[in-house]
Formats: C-alpha cells, structure tokens, sequence
C-alpha cells in the first residue's frame, strides 16, 4: 500500500474577475417565446486574463407548465448548437 501523500494541484491568479449582471428588458414572459431571463458579463482586470470553468444557477418556476426549456448563451452563441 502507497503511504504517500497524493499531491493536488493549487492555482493561484494575480487578476480578479468582476461579475456584473446586465439588463434583460422586459420582464414579461410569454408562453411559447423566447426570452432573456437572465444575462451578465465576467471581466479581469489589467493584471490579466480570467477563465470559468463551471456557472451554476438555480431555477425556480411557479407558474408555467410544463417546464420550459432553457438555453445557455456566451456572446450571442447557444451552446446547445456550438
């Protein structure tokens, strides 16, 4: 048996990213069309570039049936077709 610690990999950036949501227009959903529900910009500062590897959103719906489908756009691009 290996007694010997397992090494994990730390990576430590200089830039700090700036999560800033962004307006979605009208608020009014309507069955059957597509609708920002939800956008929102990610930028570094000058000390360099930044990179997400995971977004998480929670979802909660009371009104329509039955679910609606979701769509995930970056830069204008659904990445359901990407």
């Amino acid at each position: 048996m290996d007694a010997a610690p397992k090494a994990q990999i730390s990576y430590v950036r200089k830039t700090v990213p700036t999560f800033a949501t962004q307006s979605v227009g009208s608020t009014v959903l309507t069955p059957g069309a597509d609708r920002v529900v939800y956008k929102a910009t990610v930028v570094a500062d000058a000390a360099g570039d930044v990179e997400l590897s995971a977004v998480a959103f929670d979802v909660t719906q009371s009104y329509f049936q039955p679910t609606p489908n979701y769509k995930l756009f970056v830069n204008g691009v659904d990445q359901a077709t990407k």
